[in-house]
């Protein structure tokens, strides 16, 4: 099968699956919502029948675009958010690190959240603070977060 026939036959299954959805939610601020398009599904079908899933050279260049979109000189692609939030605390209580958050801080997180936003703050040693919600807008109640805010507080995800 040729290229263009296999990438054919994935846009027309994206059309059809896609065509049965309803394109928005009748909830407000949807949990799930559709994250990527039928070009992005193109893509992610060409890395995978190309065999390499990871440290390939998309995974190099997405980090590479990522790092001088931030203005930074180095970012790291990881498998899923979750990864992200785990290595995100780590980072910050390496003792190797100048200025490390110290075990046993407050880090305040929103009540409404994935378990694997707490659990890397429980898994490197640091307290989690739940703060409440805005139930208009699912964003953090920065009333809350003021009145939460201690001297052991480090940070605030």
């Amino acid at each position: 099968m040729s290229s263009e026939s296999w990438e054919h036959a994935i846009r027309e299954e994206w059309r059809t699956q896609n065509a049965r959805k309803p394109t928005t939610s009748v909830r407000k601020h949807p949990l799930m919502a559709r994250t990527f398009d039928e070009e992005e599904v193109v893509e992610m079908m060409r890395v995978i029948l190309g065999g390499q899933l990871t440290m390939a050279s998309k995974v190099k260049e997405f980090e590479a675009a990522f790092a001088s979109y931030l203005g930074v000189p180095y970012a790291v692609m990881v498998n899923s958010g979750s990864s992200a939030n785990l290595l995100a605390i780590a980072a910050i209580t390496n003792h190797e690190a100048l200025g490390h958050v110290p075990v046993q801080s407050e880090v305040l997180i929103p009540a409404v959240c994935w378990s694997t936003s707490v659990w890397p703050i429980v898994q490197c040693g640091l307290i989690p603070v739940f703060v409440d919600v805005d139930p208009q807008t699912l964003n953090i109640d920065i009333n809350d977060l003021q009145r939460k805010i201690s001297s052991r507080t480090r940070a605030i995800l």
